[in-house]
């Protein structure tokens, strides 16, 4: 049975309305509040008074954003930064793999209307509020069918294989098929030579008897004859598919998905690497981004922490932590020199309170907020986009464009899409991206890799080519990309957005097959690096949220309307939980979940929820995971410092 064509109905409001008593929410909650999640802000009328802007659409407030790769549960992700603009936020530096890469490439590419006005951009092109609207006007107008463009028969199998309820169960009827088929053949085989050996003991050719057994030998050579053709061609598909998989080690092309992302980049007038970098320098001199920490030290409503600045703190010490020419590991070493002298960086009611509910004094969050006031100086803020691939010939996780030269060394004329195309090269599923060294820019990329690797790089015949595949193979969620050790006071927070919730606290069920093997070995493969840096830097937590995608399989591109409306409203309903600081158990969480049960679309509504009103996401699941900016800061000084809590504990003991 043929699957249904994915010809989308679907519109860009069909998205937006769904979830619009999500934007509502949050605007009623912050109506009376500055809404606050950033000390980074855009002011273009510093450069042109003259601009026409609303006073909503004055400054933006901007964050750095981490996007995880899932396949289609990439909808959802776009749920989640639909939230974000709709809340006054943009996005400075942006990292992704795989669906996450797509989701970052466009972002970068696309604008808004407030930009397009700011940037004097071409006004033929239709601009939206938020950057999330016009991507979702391109997902709405593409069957996400066409993107698995290997042959018919196996696209046909990959689409019915993954929709609805996934099971191996159309691969188990077909080899049950098989098997049918193979029985008849033998069966047909034994009985013909049956029958020839009755043949021998019968000597009255005009018997009924005889007759029958002429008809059933009839039959039977039909059945093999029939059976022996089925089980040719299915041996031939079966040959061509491995064919096809050993020649280019992958099912689907991935040449459709290319040539989409590079249109839809196109008509955002961003041809080729240059554009995009053009693009983002231009939205750096334009948009005016600055360092404004407008609400300095907010002193926390559950504290009882009083004003200190008489306290006795170290001018060396202040010194140090203000100026960023001394690093941190320095900061460190001279408070361990310094011991109970710099104390009094620190104050508390309790001398034997956990490090938690010690307050940074605030001439050291002074000290720290000029260090990054240094920094941003020094630096300046600048776009950044980081995708992350693996090149499996080399062995190494890549990160583009900054990694570029490695492999096209000054050509800048590619298209960036190339570099999402090899992020989201989904092993065996679409066909590795192979990259061959151009011979002209050979000295470059030799240069770089000596640069980057210490690499000297010999460009022969047997080596003249990268082979890239699934970024998420390394890096699934490359949240370490931005981390600055020398700034423990961050100027704005990495968002970032995971996919499928995961209780780390459970242990998985025992491995009994080879293939819950290999699953769990890759499963290993592409979450360690990320996990591990989340363990290290455990504040990162704060940031991170994940979207529960329900039972919709990632590799499902047989989406129904109703399945992508469902993604971007659990992908929204995630934000609206994070930025709305809602806790499980309270009235707030129950009103959005009503929310969840009357979807509408195409002038009715539907439920997400398809068994009960469960939702996973760790402001419901984790204690003390609720976001606060100004908090925030304070927690990143105390987890920045490590040298802190030792000393604080010397001193309690000393007391």
């Amino acid at each position: 049975m043929s699957l249904p064509p994915d010809k989308t109905t679907l519109s860009v409001t069909d998205f937006t309305n769904a979830v619009a008593p999500l934007v509502n929410f949050l605007k009623e909650k912050y109506k009376n509040e500055p809404f606050r999640i950033s000390d980074v802000w855009d002011d273009p009328k510093f450069l042109n008074p003259s601009l026409n802007l609303s006073h909503e659409d004055e400054c933006r407030q901007y964050v750095d954003l981490v996007q995880e790769g899932g396949g289609v549960h990439g909808i959802a992700l776009s749920g989640f930064t639909y939230m974000l603009e709709k809340m006054g936020i943009s996005f400075m530096k942006m990292a992704g793999t795989s669906a996450g890469a797509i989701n970052t490439m466009l972002l970068s590419c696309l604008s808004t209307k407030r930009e397009a006005t700011i940037l004097g951009l071409d006004p033929n092109i239709n601009y939206y509020e938020t950057r999330s609207e016009k991507l979702l006007e391109y997902l709405a107008a593409k069957p996400l069918t066409d993107l698995v463009d290997g042959e018919p028969r196996w696209k046909k199998l990959l689409l019915r294989l993954f929709s609805g309820d996934v099971s191996f169960k159309p691969i188990k009827n077909y080899a049950k098929s098989i098997m049918l088929v193979l029985l008849g053949f033998i069966g047909g085989a034994l009985l013909i030579s049956i029958i020839s050996l009755l043949f021998f003991f019968i000597t009255d050719e005009y018997s009924g008897f005889h007759s029958i057994l002429k008809w059933i030998s009839r039959l039977s050579a039909l059945v093999i004859f029939v059976s022996f053709l089925y089980l040719v061609l299915q041996i031939i598909k079966v040959v061509r598919l491995r064919l096809v998989v050993k020649k280019y080690l992958g099912i689907n092309e991935g040449k459709d998905f290319e040539s989409w992302l590079e249109d839809c980049m196109k008509r955002n007038n961003i041809h080729n690497v240059k554009d995009l970098s053009d693009k983002l320098t231009k939205e750096e001199a334009m948009l005016h981004y600055s360092y404004e920490p407008l609400i300095l030290f907010k002193e926390t409503e559950d504290s009882d922490f009083e004003s200190n600045a008489g306290l006795d703190v170290s001018p060396q010490l202040k010194t140090k932590i203000a100026n960023p020419e001394f690093s941190i590991a320095n900061v460190k070493e001279f408070m361990q020199e310094e011991k109970i002298k710099s104390i009094s960086v620190f104050e508390s009611t309790n001398p034997e309170a956990e490090f938690a509910d010690v307050i940074p004094s605030a001439e050291v969050q002074f000290a720290f907020a000029v260090r990054t006031l240094h920094l941003m100086f020094e630096k300046g803020i600048h776009k950044e986009i980081v995708i992350v691939t693996a090149d499996i010939l080399n062995e190494i996780k890549v990160e583009f464009p900054g990694m570029h030269k490695m492999y096209f060394g000054n050509d800048n004329q590619i298209s960036p899409a190339r570099y999402v195309r090899a992020s989201m090269s989904i092993p065996l599923f679409f066909r590795p991206l192979p990259v061959n060294y151009d011979e002209a820019q050979s000295t470059i990329v030799a240069a770089e890799w000596q640069k980057l690797f210490n690499v000297q790089k010999a460009f022969k015949k047997a080596n003249d080519v990268a082979l890239f595949v699934d970024g998420g193979l390394l890096s699934n969620f490359p949240v370490n990309v931005f981390y600055n050790p020398e700034m423990p006071l961050p100027s704005r927070p990495t968002i970032g957005i995971k996919l499928e919730y995961e209780d780390e606290n459970v242990t998985k069920s025992n491995i009994t097959s080879l293939g819950g093997l290999f699953g769990s070995l890759v499963s290993t493969m592409r979450f360690f690096y990320d996990r591990d840096f989340l363990n290290k830097h455990n504040m990162y937590k704060k940031t991170v949220r994940s979207i529960d995608t329900g039972s919709i399989h990632w590799l499902n591109f047989n989406l129904s309307d109703e399945n992508k409306i469902e993604l971007f409203f659990r992908g929204a309903l995630t934000a609206a939980i994070f930025l709305g600081k809602v806790k499980k158990a309270t009235a707030e969480l129950q009103t959005l979940k009503e929310y969840g049960k009357r979807v509408p679309l195409h002038g009715k509504t539907f439920s997400i929820f398809k068994k009960d009103d469960d939702f996973k996401t760790e402001d419901l699941l984790i204690d003390k995971i609720t976001f606060d900016w100004e908090k925030y800061k304070i927690e990143r000084i105390q987890n920045g410092i490590s040298a802190f809590p030792d000393l604080l504990r010397k001193h309690a003991m000393m007391k």
